[in-house]
C-alpha cells in the first residue's frame, strides 16, 4: 500500500476558497464599522454646532429673539435660509445651522427657539435642539 503525505490539489483549493470567503466577510464588517464611526462623527459634529448655536441664542438680549417671518409654530422645522429666522455655517464650512423662534410659546412671554442642523447624508437624521426662553425680570 502506498503511504500518502501531504495535500491534494483539490483539498488545498478548498481551502484556499474558504479562507477567501472569510477574508471578505471581515472586510465588509471593516467597511461597516467605518462607515458607522463617520456617522457617529458627523452627528457629534453637528450636536456641537448646534449646541453653540443654542447657547449663543440663550445669551443674546431677550428682546433680539424675533420670530422674523412671523409664522410661529407652523416654521418651527424650517430649514432652508428663506424659510428659518435665522442661520449661519459652521466654522469648518460643512455644516449648515438653522434656528426658528416661536413667540409667546408654549405660555405667554415665553419663545421657544429650534435650532436644526441637517445631516450631511440624504438618509441621515438632522440635530434639532430645542429650549425655552423667558424674559429676565
Amino acid at each position: 500500500m502506498l503511504n500518502k503525505k501531504g495535500f491534494t490539489l483539490i483539498e488545498a483549493i478548498i481551502a484556499i476558497l474558504i479562507f477567501s470567503i472569510g477574508i471578505i466577510a471581515v472586510n465588509a464588517m471593516q467597511n461597516s464599522a467605518i462607515m458607522g464611526n463617520l456617522a457617529a462623527r458627523q452627528i457629534s459634529e453637528a450636536s456641537k454646532y448646534a449646541a453653540d448655536q443654542l447657547e449663543t441664542l440663550m445669551n443674546v438680549s431677550y428682546a433680539s429673539i424675533v420670530d422674523t417671518d412671523g409664522d410661529g409654530i407652523n416654521g418651527i422645522d424650517d430649514k432652508t435660509v428663506s424659510t428659518a429666522d435665522g442661520n449661519t455655517v459652521s466654522p469648518d464650512g460643512l455644516y449648515n445651522i438653522y434656528w426658528n423662534i416661536v413667540e409667546n410659546y408654549p405660555v405667554q412671554d415665553a419663545k421657544m427657539i429650534r435650532v436644526i442642523v441637517p445631516s450631511l447624508n440624504a438618509n441621515g437624521n438632522d440635530v434639532v435642539l430645542n429650549s425655552i426662553r423667558i424674559p429676565n425680570n
